[in-house]
């Protein structure tokens, strides 16, 4: 099937209520993962292949058949998905945009902080962490498709923002 497909990204958080909002007014399904995983799950073919992903988290591209074929059979006539994290480009989704969020990155660095972590190891992981999702969207996407939100900003202020860029791109 040929889909309109848009990735959020707000690691290390899960789902954000202004991404459901932003979905709804750019008439997108937004389709979890939990559904996703659980078809993983159910192939064990795929379960040997995800055996052998590396520990420290680097993309993985020979996960994504499994995982597009799991989302074939979670979302199989929605033409318009909105799916979360960037690892979906990885996997092979041609998506016509990102939408990234850096705030729940900055409030783990926040809390990190205060637990009295080093300040250079803050700083490490906020690079590490909010350099590999622009990057990974660089790789696969035109810079115009790409859309950081403004850090600080309110939910609807994200909605709003995420939204109109859909739109921008949805011709």
């Amino acid at each position: 099937m040929n889909r309109f497909v848009v990735v959020f990204d707000n690691a290390p958080a899960d789902n954000a209520p202004w991404i459901a909002k932003a979905c709804a007014a750019a008439r997108l399904r937004f389709v979890d993962d939990d559904p996703i995983t659980t078809e993983v799950g159910k192939d064990a073919e795929a379960r040997a292949v995800l055996e052998k992903r590396p520990l420290d988290g680097s993309p993985f591209p020979a996960a994504g058949p499994y995982f597009n074929k799991a989302l074939e059979k979670v979302a199989p006539k929605d033409a318009r998905v909105a799916l979360h994290g960037v690892r979906w480009l990885i996997y092979g989704q041609k998506a016509a945009a990102a939408i990234i969020d850096m705030d729940p990155l900055e409030a783990e660095a926040k809390k990190g902080r205060a637990a009295g972590m080093v300040e250079a190891d803050v700083k490490k992981y906020l690079d590490t962490y909010g350099k590999t999702m622009q990057d990974t969207a660089r790789k696969y996407l035109p810079a115009d498709r790409i859309l950081v939100l403004p850090k600080g900003a309110t939910d609807e202020q994200k909605a709003t923002l995420a939204a109109a860029h859909i739109k921008k791109l949805d011709r």
